[in-house]
């Protein structure tokens, strides 16, 4: 870059600068859960992302959503639930919030276009990681040596399996664990759900393949 603004760390990498993209945390919820307890949480927005971050297991079991993906403003409900009992934190992220304080910093593109600002707690990904699963496989992944701090997972594709192929569904899918050094995802979350018809009614199963997951730093979040 020739011109501008350029923030890089002691290795020489450009970590802010006018061309700088991310998503901004928007919402953050927090429950004290039971075993088998589930909740319902609503976001409105327009293209969510949600990290949990959970000291017992903690999963999603259903979502649903206001209209089609890709209309906006798009509310969405997740059902979380807890398989060991714990604190949940839910992590929304989003379209960063536009800056209204009068101090901090601000960047800007060619345009006038406000790229970062020091009113937004950024999405901050520190691992991207494998988990596979195949017919009734859902082997435990444990990711840890991170540094101590506060971490929640974004889970690509939860590994959801069903135990029971008669109405009403039984299901069991991944449950998120967390510490100050690790995460886990397990198989762990289970119960019976509603539906009108057998397993093959239900869209979003997948009996194989690598679900592709992140782990967020939300320390101080």
């Amino acid at each position: 870059m020739s011109f501008g603004f350029a923030y890089t760390d002691g290795s020489g990498n450009v970590i802010i600068d006018q061309t700088y993209q991310n998503m901004g945390m928007r919402q953050k919820s927090t429950y004290s859960m039971s075993a088998g307890q589930v909740v319902a949480v609503t976001y409105t927005g327009n293209f969510p992302l949600i990290a949990i971050n959970a000291t017992g297991y903690a999963g999603v079991i259903q979502t649903d959503y206001s209209n089609y993906i890709g209309t906006t403003p798009l509310t969405v409900t997740w059902y979380i639930q807890c398989s060991v009992a714990g604190t949940v934190n839910v992590y929304f992220f989003d379209v960063p919030s536009p800056s209204t304080s009068s101090f901090g910093m601000k960047i800007f593109d060619q345009s006038g276009n406000n790229v970062f600002n020091t009113d937004n707690n950024y999405l901050r990904v520190i691992d991207v990681w494998p988990a596979t699963f195949s017919g009734t496989s859902r082997p435990t992944v444990t990711r840890t040596g991170y540094p101590s701090g506060t971490y929640a997972v974004v889970l690509g594709w939860p590994r959801l399996l069903f135990t029971s192929f008669t109405t009403p569904i039984t299901y069991q899918t991944d449950g998120i664990n967390c510490t100050s050094t690790s995460v886990t995802i397990a198989s762990n979350v289970s119960g019976t759900g509603g539906g009108s018809g057998g397993w093959s009614d239900h869209t979003g199963y997948q009996y194989s393949g690598t679900a592709i997951n992140m782990t967020v730093n939300v320390t101080g979040y």
